[in-house]
């Protein structure tokens, strides 16, 4: 009995971790870039911030993503598929990196950038420049899907918000 609930409760710590991350004080701490009138408003992650992503993960992000972190974000990309805040970045990183929830450890090279609300995150590997999206967050398992770079993530999500 106990070999069928612990992969449940482990699910279930690991949802609540990223969960809290993304969502502390019951309210998102990220920043939304479009107002209710639908037009865009400014990208909130600066130059600095992104050195500072880069500083405390020991990664160099790849130029696709680093140019649409400072760049106005349009309606097609929400700031759960793709994370808007340097401290959400760098936090759920380290969680993934840490072994969250008795998950095998994230290699140093891998960043978390996002995921669809499923707990299936979107993982940038800074070496290469793919996005894997893993199932569970578990590098264990084979990729949901592969991307064979940060820009062919998003081209993908806005042809499928457009469908």
């Amino acid at each position: 009995m106990f070999n069928y609930w612990f992969p449940v409760l482990a699910f279930l710590l690991t949802g609540l971790a990223v969960y809290w991350v993304v969502f502390r004080d019951g309210s998102s701490t990220i920043p939304v870039n479009q107002s209710r009138d639908g037009t865009n408003i400014p990208a909130s992650v600066s130059e600095a911030d992104i050195v500072e992503i880069e500083r405390e993960l020991g990664v160099a992000l790849p130029a696709d993503y680093r140019a649409f972190l400072s760049s106005i974000r349009d309606a097609s990309i929400d700031e759960t598929e793709v994370l808007d805040s340097a401290e959400a970045i760098v936090d759920a990183t380290k969680l993934y990196r840490s072994g969250l929830g008795r998950l095998p450890n994230w290699p140093a090279e891998l960043v978390y950038i996002g995921d669809q609300a499923d707990a299936c995150p979107y993982a940038l590997n800074c070496n290469s420049g793919e996005v894997a999206r893993l199932d569970k967050g578990n590098i264990g398992h084979a990729p949901l899907d592969r991307y064979a770079s940060f820009t062919d993530l998003i081209a993908y999500l806005r042809a499928a918000h457009s469908a």
